[in-house]
């Protein structure tokens, strides 16, 4: 993993999510909601612009559009969520990044898109998409 939580000090999860088939230097790890971990990768061979969750709990992958609230199926990211992990979610990336800061998370899980896929950016848009309608 590149830049994540965890060299921000914080500690690695003690068991281990296979979250593609990719090696984790190609992962950038952007937070944990709930039992949702969030990933964004390096050179995704899906083009849209979109965030992988991985639940902790059942091992179940999928992803979601970063643009539109909608999910990004693809390879065996397949899975979607209840109301409530949609909700948590949502809230999750309204959070503010750091104090007093103007940015929000979904703010860097968007920067993180562009930065891992360049070839491939995609116009972000002025609010979080409201995931929790799905």
């Amino acid at each position: 993993m590149r830049y994540n939580e965890y060299s921000q000090g914080k500690s690695l999860p003690q068991t281990k999510i296979d979250t593609h088939s990719k090696d984790e230097e190609e992962i950038e790890f952007e937070g944990r909601v709930g039992d949702l971990e969030l990933y964004i990768y390096w050179d995704d061979p899906e083009h849209t612009p979109h965030f992988h969750f991985v639940n902790t709990k059942t091992g179940e992958k999928g992803a979601l559009k970063l643009e539109t609230a909608e999910y990004c199926f693809h390879e065996d990211y397949t899975a979607t969520l209840s109301k409530e992990q949609l909700k948590e979610l949502y809230d999750y990336l309204n959070k503010l990044a750091f104090v007093d800061s103007p940015f929000v998370k979904y703010d860097f899980l968007c920067a993180s898109w562009g930065i891992c896929n360049e070839k491939y950016l995609g116009k972000k848009p002025s609010a979080v998409p409201e995931y929790y309608n799905l």
